[in-house]
């Protein structure tokens, strides 16, 4: 199974865990098809109204760093 390690969105890249804080109210009450392995909604929007993207481990980061807890990437 592919691992994602990070997810872009708000012009930055973040760990999976901080993403799915930022986007957990989303998936309340959705069916777990509408969720990635993280419980993030696949049609999740940032703030700008961009879809999110998630970065696996053999993309290239766009950060070392989470940009919310710092946590390396």
């Amino acid at each position: 199974m592919s691992r994602i390690v990070a997810y872009t969105y708000e012009a930055a890249a973040h760990c999976p865990a901080c993403a799915r804080r930022r986007f957990a109210s989303l998936a309340t009450g959705r069916a777990d098809e509408g969720l990635d392995g993280h419980g993030i909604p696949v049609d999740a929007e940032d703030r700008e109204g961009n879809r999110l993207h998630a970065v696996f481990r053999w993309d290239d980061l766009p950060d070392t760093h989470c940009d919310t807890c710092r946590a390396p990437l």
